[in-house]
């Protein structure tokens, strides 16, 4: 009986105008969508080969240690195009230096860039929208419309059981969108395997499957309840006007409104203090410098100091060379030190504003289609997880080029602020013509640095175990929800008065 009420409910689907409108217009801006985000991708993946290939070419021409300060590239994740999450249209970078410690940004004056309202129109996007709208059309007069039109009475006095023909129904709805989602899901992975521009590895294809499982779970919590709704009403309209409620409240206001409710409730520390407080560990460091030049008798002032972006001492008096020579192995491990205090303020500010974005996830969770966009940018690795491994990594990488610099001696290394030999230094004291030691000096073609036992920065991207580690609850509060829905839409239709 239950195959016989679903293929009824199919065929019935099939014939639809509801059904084929809605799935030509799914298939249709899948497809489109799939076409213009490809052409995105590979615009942002021109962009950070570029970019890798510049800091590589600046790499190769370092001369002093100094001047060394290599910038690390997160390379566009191809899956970004069915759920955007975080990912914007920049490649994501960050310089590592001994004065700063890689964070994602430093403020955000206008609020949690975490809680955003509007979400990037993506695959996913499309998903929420055009499939639960069509789930509740196929859906909404599968009880209450067949109590009008007197043909449920009919159907029931076959021999089937209420509950064979509610789980026939539900069957016979999500073979039917199944169809449409199939298709939408087929058309745009063979976009992105013909796509020269898109590489996907088994991994990638693995996470594709699970996102399609998604949707169809997505699909399974709207059609359980277009059930249950429908079964608790006696006319096909009033279901209806029911679902368009549900639906405006779990598409649209909840997710919306889940990022207002958690600034008020959870809220975060102000980007003005945080700002506030870095200043004040500048302020902190300039003291420390003017001690710190007191008590070794430094040459100059602290405000003769500045960080070199590209300058570097070519030719000049030993002694001048061998102070500010002095001078960098002092201040620097000192600049080291601040950097660290500095990201610890940059850090407790971020995870309030990742405490409040949590906050923000827990109210989503009363909305089936935020909890499907969580699912969905977590597998698409554009999430925040994601990116802040990316920034931990960065981190981890300047912890290493640290460690590097100090077992070359670099701060004790002549190499370090020019890139003339000790020899080759004018000194009053041994006498000599300066202008002739420079000529002769700038005669001679500078040599960069060897860089060829400097660590590189390779990112460890999550597998696929651990992002359906983090991903399956998701997936299982879907599955958990859509079988409540199930449930309670069984218990209403066994007490429905079918006459």
């Amino acid at each position: 009986m239950i195959w016989l009420v679903a293929k009824k409910e199919f065929h019935a689907h099939l014939i639809s105008l509801r059904f084929t409108t809605g799935s030509v217009i799914l298939l249709a801006l899948a497809a489109l969508f799939t076409f213009v985000l490809v052409d995105k991708y590979s615009a942002r993946q021109d962009s950070y080969n570029q970019l890798v290939a510049r800091n590589n070419e600046e790499l190769q021409g370092v001369m002093t240690y100094q001047n060394l300060r290599p910038t690390v590239f997160r390379a566009p994740e191809p899956l970004a195009i069915f759920s955007a999450g975080l990912s914007g249209d920049q490649v994501e970078s960050a310089e590592v230096s001994i004065g700063s410690v890689p964070t994602a940004g430093g403020g955000f004056l206008d609020g949690n860039p975490l809680l955003g309202v509007f979400q990037d129109l993506d695959i996913s996007m499309i998903f929420q929208l055009v499939v639960t709208v069509l789930v509740l059309l196929l859906v909404y007069d599968s009880v209450s419309g067949e109590k009008e039109n007197r043909t449920l009475s009919l159907v029931l006095s076959q021999g089937g059981t209420r509950h064979q023909v509610l789980l026939g129904k539900l069957a016979g709805c999500l073979i039917s969108i199944a169809v449409p989602v199939t298709l939408a899901f087929l058309a745009a992975g063979l976009i992105l395997r013909l796509s020269p521009a898109v590489s996907l590895s088994v991994s990638g294809w693995g996470r594709i499957i699970l996102m399609y499982v998604a949707s169809l779970l997505l699909a399974a919590t709207f059609c359980s309840f277009g059930l249950l709704v429908s079964a608790l009403t006696r006319r096909a309209a009033d279901t209806l006007i029911l679902l368009f409620f549900f639906w405006v409240l779990t598409v649209v206001v909840v997710p919306d409104c889940a990022g207002s409710l958690a600034e008020r409730f959870q809220p975060a520390i102000s980007a003005e203090k945080m700002e506030s407080d870095v200043q004040a560990l500048e302020s902190e460091m300039q003291k420390d410098l003017e001690s710190l030049y007191r008590q070794n008798r430094l040459p100059g002032s602290v405000s003769d100091y500045t960080e070199s972006w590209g300058w570097y001492h070519r030719f000049a008096h030993r002694s001048a060379i061998l102070a500010d020579l002095k001078r960098k192995g002092l201040i620097e491990p000192l600049r080291a030190g601040y950097a660290e205090k500095k990201w610890q303020v940059r850090k407790e500010y971020q995870e309030s504003l990742k405490r409040q974005k949590h906050a923000a996830a827990l109210i989503a969770l009363l909305s089936p289609a935020a909890v499907y966009e969580s699912v969905m940018s977590g597998l698409a690795r554009s999430d925040m997880a994601n990116t802040d491994r990316f920034y931990e990594q960065a981190r981890l990488y300047r912890v290493q080029l640290l460690d590097y610099l100090r077992d070359i001696e670099a701060l004790s290394s002549l190499r370090y602020v020019t890139t003339a030999a000790l020899e080759q230094l004018y000194d009053p004291e041994t006498g000599g013509d300066y202008f002739a030691l420079r000529d002769k000096l700038f005669e001679q073609k500078e040599e960069p640095l060897d860089l060829s036992s400097m660590p590189r920065f390779v990112l460890q991207g999550e597998s696929l175990r651990k992002c359906l580690f983090r991903t399956g609850p998701g997936i299982a509060l879907l599955f958990f929800t859509a079988l409540i829905f199930y449930f309670c839409a069984h218990i209403a239709f066994s007490r429905y008065d079918v006459r």
